[in-house]
Parts: C-alpha cells; sequence; structure tokens
C-alpha cells in the first residue's frame, strides 16, 4: 500500500499571508490538534525544493516528448495496419508508458503478494511520492482505525516452532501500518515527514546538502545509565524532534553503537541510524562531544521543574528562532523519562478540546512507538530464539522473574556491597559469590521465587513442575542463576541429594545449599539462559567487545514475551513489563532508600509487607 507523505507546509509565526482565503477543510478539528505539534523548520523549504524538481522533472519529459514527436514526423508510414489493431496497440502502449513513468518518479510501486499465515502491509513512503495532501491521508488512517483492524493475533495459536522462526513475532505483531495509525496523529504526520527527508535527502546528503532539514542527534558520551534510562525516553525524542523541525537520530559512543544490539524495524519509516561517514561511533566521542546541545547551558543532567516548566520551551525556541537556528547539527542527551508527566501535560494543552490526547507513555502508545524504532540485530535475534526453543518458551504462556542484587538500592544507604574487584561496588565489577553478598543474593531469589509460586498457584491447578508454567529466571548474577538452575539440579549436580540427606549444619555448609530453598526451586518449572558470560552492565562495566552486552538485550526482550513479570529493585523489568503491556506484574521488593518512582505492579501475594504502587 502506497501512503502519500506530502506534508503541509506550515507557516511561521507572523506570517502576512491572507488566512481568510484558505478553503475549508472536513478535518478541521484534526488540523487544529495537529498544527500545535508539527514542526516549522525546513518545512517550506523542503517542499519548495521537492516541486522545483517535480516541475524540472516534467519539463524535461515535456522536451522529450517534443522531440520524440519531431522526430516520428519524419518517418514514411510503413506497414498500414487495421485500425482496431492500431486503437489497441496505441492503447497497450500508453497505458505502459504511463505505469513507467508513474514507478520512476515513485507515483506507483507494484509488490509482489505474500502468501505467508501471518500476513502484512508495508507503508511504502519514498521522497518522491505526491498525490492527495496531508488531511486525505489522515482520513485514510482513520477509515483504518474504525475497520477495527485487529492489533495483534492470539497468541494459542501458535507454537514454539512457529515462534522461534517467524520473523514477525519479535515483540509486537502489528504491521508498519497497523503501528503507525494507532499512534497519535502527531507522531504519524512527524514520522512521514521523517521518512520522506530520508528519502529525499539519502546517505550523507542529509547532512551535507544545502536544502537538507537540520538534525537532531540523542547521543551516549559515557554515563547514560541502563537500558530503561536510555530507551526509555522515545516519547521525548520524538516531541523535541518535532517541534524542532529535524530529522531524529540516535547515536552511541558507549558501551558500543546502538546498532550493535538494535535496528530500525521498519527504515522505510523510521530510519534512526546515522550515515557511517559522518563518524559518530565508539571512536568518534570527542568529535560528538563538539556537537552543539539542544540544552546547552541547561540542568540537562539533573532537571528540575524550571527545566521542565521553562528552559525546555526555551531550548525549542533557541532551535527554532534563536543563535542555534543555523546549526545544522544538534544533539542532545535528556533522560526524558524523568519528566514522563511534564510531557503529558504538554500534550494534553495541545490537544483539541473535547478530545484529550493519548496517554503516550502507557500501553498500548509506549510499546508501539518501541516497535516502530527497534527489532533485534541477527545475534540477539539468533540467541533470543534459540532460547525459547530450547526452554519451550512461548510468547505469553510463561513468567519472568528478575533479580537485580547489584542495585546500590537493593540494600539500605551506605552499605552496597564491594565488587569482585574490591575497588569498585558490585554493580560495576560483579557481586561476589562468597559469605554476606552471596546469603544476600539468595534471599532475594527466594523472595522473588516465593512471590511467584504463589502468583502461579491462582493461575493453575497442578502437581508436578514440569506440569506448571515456565518460569523463565534472569539477574544481573551470572553466579545465582547457575546456582538455582544448575547447582540445585539434581540431574546437573549427581552430587546435590546425598548432601542433602545429611540434613545438618556441617554438610549444609560444607555444600552452601539451603534445603529450604532447593524444595521450592524443585516446585517450580525454572528456565534459563546460559550464563558462562557475565551480565555487563551497559553503563559501568564500558570497553568490552558487543557481545558481552547481548545479555541484557536477549533478557529484555523475553520479559516483553512474557505473560507475568515478577521484579523486585530497578526498573528494568519493569520496562520491558511497559514495553508489552501485560497487566500481570508483581513487586517483591522495593528500593531501600531514595526516590519510588511509581510501577505497575501490585504487591507481592505471598507476604503483605509489599502494597501496590
Amino acid at each position: 500500500m502506497i501512503v502519500n507523505t506530502q506534508r503541509r507546509t506550515i507557516l511561521p509565526t507572523g506570517s502576512s499571508e491572507d488566512k481568510s482565503k484558505a478553503t475549508p477543510s472536513k478535518a478541521t478539528s484534526m488540523q487544529e490538534r495537529s498544527r500545535a505539534l508539527l514542526p516549522h523548520a525546513a518545512l517550506t523549504e523542503a517542499s519548495a525544493t521537492e516541486a522545483s524538481a517535480s516541475a524540472s522533472a516534467s519539463a524535461s519529459a515535456s522536451a522529450s516528448a517534443s522531440q520524440y514527436r519531431t522526430k516520428n514526423r519524419r518517418r514514411s508510414p510503413g506497414l498500414q495496419l487495421p485500425l482496431f489493431v492500431r486503437v489497441a496497440l496505441t492503447t497497450w502502449a500508453a497505458v505502459s508508458f504511463l505505469t513507467v513513468g508513474l514507478m520512476q518518479y515513485g507515483l506507483l510501486q507494484i509488490e509482489p503478494t505474500s502468501t505467508a499465515t501471518v500476513t502484512t502491509t508495508t507503508i511504502t513512503v519514498t521522497g518522491r511520492t505526491r498525490s492527495t495532501d496531508f488531511q486525505q491521508q489522515q482520513q485514510q488512517l482513520r477509515r483504518q482505525n474504525e475497520q477495527h483492524v485487529q492489533s495483534t493475533l492470539p497468541m494459542s495459536s501458535f507454537n514454539v516452532t512457529e515462534t522461534v522462526t517467524n520473523q514477525s513475532l519479535y515483540y509486537n505483531l502489528e504491521s508498519a501500518e497497523q503501528l503507525l495509525s494507532n499512534l497519535p496523529l502527531w507522531i504519524q504526520d512527524y514520522v512521514m515527514w521523517h521518512s520522506r527527508m530520508r528519502a529525499q535527502f539519502p546517505g550523507m546528503d542529509l547532512m551535507t546538502h544545502p536544502n537538507a532539514p537540520p538534525v537532531l542527534i540523542r547521543t551516549c558520551l559515557g554515563l547514560c545509565g541502563g537500558l530503561h534510562d536510555r530507551l526509555g525516553q522515545l516519547p521525548w525524542d520524538l516531541y523535541l524532534a518535532n517541534a524542532t523541525g529535524r530529522v531524529l537520530l540516535l547515536a552511541w559512543q558507549r558501551p558500543q553503537p546502538l546498532e550493535s544490539f538494535f535496528l530500525p524495524n521498519h527504515p522505510q519509516l523510521l530510519d534512526w541510524t546515522v550515515p557511517a561517514d559522518f563518524h559518530t561511533g565508539f571512536h568518534d566521542m570527542h568529535r560528538v562531544r563538539n556537537f552543539t546541545e539542544l540544552f546547552q547551558d541547561m540542568p540537562e543532567d539533573h532537571p528540575d521543574d524550571h527545566f521542565w516548566n521553562v528552559q525546555v520551551d526555551v531550548a525549542i525556541e533557541r532551535a527554532n528562532r534563536g543563535e542555534f537556528r543555523h546549526v545544522r547539527v544538534l544533539r542532545h542527551r535528556l533522560l526524558g523519562h524523568l519528566g514522563e508527566g511534564n510531557l503529558q501535560e504538554r500534550l494534553d494543552r495541545a490537544a483539541v478540546v473535547g478530545r484529550p490526547s493519548e496517554q503516550i507513555h502507557s500501553a498500548p502508545h509506549f510499546g508501539r512507538i518501541f516497535s516502530l524504532f527497534f527489532r533485534p540485530s541477527l545475534p540477539v535475534e539468533g540467541w533470543m530464539k534459540q532460547i525459547m526453543e530450547e526452554g519451550q518458551l512461548v510468547p505469553q504462556h510463561y513468567t519472568a522473574v528478575h533479580c537485580r542484587v547489584r542495585h546500590p538500592k537493593a540494600t539500605t544507604s551506605g552499605n552496597a556491597f564491594l565488587g569482585k574487584n574490591p575497588k569498585y561496588r558490585a554493580d560495576k565489577s560483579g557481586l561476589p559469590w562468597v559469605g554476606d553478598s552471596r546469603d544476600f543474593a539468595i534471599q532475594i531469589a527466594h523472595d522473588a521465587l516465593k512471590c511467584t509460586s504463589t502468583v502461579l498457584s491462582k493461575h493453575q491447578s497442578v502437581t508436578t513442575a514440569t506440569d506448571s508454567e515456565p518460569i523463565y529466571f534472569l539477574a544481573d548474577s551470572n553466579d545465582l542463576v547457575h546456582h538455582i538452575v544448575w547447582e540445585l539440579n539434581p540431574d546437573l549436580n549427581p552430587s546435590l541429594p546425598s548432601l542433602l540427606t545429611h540434613n545438618s549444619v556441617s554438610a549444609i555448609n560444607a555444600s552452601g545449599i539451603d534445603p529450604a530453598f532447593y524444595g521450592l526451586v524443585q516446585t517450580l518449572n525454572i528456565k534459563a539462559r546460559n550464563v558462562t558470560m557475565e551480565t555487563a552492565h551497559l553503563d559501568l562495566q564500558k570497553g568490552r567487545p558487543p557481545p558481552a552486552y547481548y545479555a541484557t538485550f536477549v533478557d529484555l526482550l523475553l520479559v516483553m514475551h512474557a505473560r507475568c513479570v515478577v521484579y523486585g529493585v530497578g526498573y528494568y523489568a519493569a520496562f520491558g513489563a511497559k514495553l508489552s503491556g501485560t497487566t500481570c506484574q508483581y513487586l517483591y521488593q522495593k528500593e531501600a532508600w531514595g526516590h519510588q518512582a511509581s510501577k505497575l505492579a501490585r504487591g507481592c501475594p505471598s507476604s503483605g509487607k509489599v502494597n501496590p504502587t
């Protein structure tokens, strides 16, 4: 399906054009809703450039046609065919010439019909697409919504083989068209404009062509946080790029380029990659640091109320009409998830009266935005499929349990464990698997699995662990995962039964195995990935090759596929649950100190210590 991407020109503030001459539109309310959020920079210039190119192409085609007619008039009549044959040939030639011409200029695209069981409709967006205006395009998208297109397919219809082989089963089964049409109108408009600009200015043209639009790059030069900090701010990224009229790009300098882990899921719509020749990778940190910051001289690292309510608008105005209006590349590194409420207030104020804006940070919009941006890279995808196949994990038919035992807020303030390298905390150099730190990790896992056991008992009635719903266990300590899945497994640890039969203090101390914890583990159907490699923290354990970080992304995707998610401190697993939109979330441990951000989890039913938040 071809969707027109011609973006209407927005007149800058103070334009002298007579607005009384505007043609009335049936989509007036929709226009008002979108106009407050549309970027103003570079649109008129881009539209004029495209119109000029179209006119040049038309003039060239007319000149060629004139020369063709003049040349043909000099030729002899030749063989005279019957009238009906000449009419048929003339019609066929005209249709063929028109079809080739339309395809050449991007107005028509012919694609083979898919025969796959799970079919999707691909939006084709090119820089030369020209037909109806923006209002007609939005009317088409609204008609699609009114047809109640099924956003996801029933997961019960998939078996394990389909799960690990069908490319559309990563984390969202919606096609590109469905993803886009189910998002707020201002995002739809921005994404289509973004796509048209990238098609019109491919590769380095985006950075060098005089008519190309300006660019906003989200960078990560050092301490950028974990996955939630880095990718949880996509709505703010879109808002800032939209408000400043800039093409949004993402570039990680640390710990490795983002493309090592995630790729554009729909590059024909939202290609966020920076041209390779522009050099914004791992070895270009000093070059990237010299790019002008969107929030220069503002507390971007530690934003306060004044920043959210005043300085964000100052920065946008400076980029549009102030000293940065001619700066081709701006960068930013804002932790936007800290200001989710502020962004929602902005969208609510811009909404048409009587039609409140959608909750962009909650399901299903947030997950759709993420899916519009990302799909796993081939190594991450391959490992995820292998885990699902070997563990017989079917989407929406297992529970994910996360233990964040290295997090500073897992212990009381000032009492964080030192790491395997005692010069650093455990969050940076790994949790030592000895003494108090080992006992602490096992106790956290015991609380998490006890909570999970109670949750599952409310949803199923089984007599053996192998009959119960699988549990995918993940933690930031590979030693903890190994202990639960391998050391406490009688099939993999032959000496385990004899150690436990002694049931003596000396035997327990010698084996390091708690009989009570062992008994709990044996009642559950626990699965895990290979943990021979430590799970490296993106922010605190930099300088390692990409495979050292794959596990972080694989586990996130597996959390996103789970029916239920059980988690404690930190926001990693909560982020995965937020992306999937599952309502089955349980919290077994709160942060021991500091700010307690809201999580969409209920209190663990195994104890009354944690209340719903």
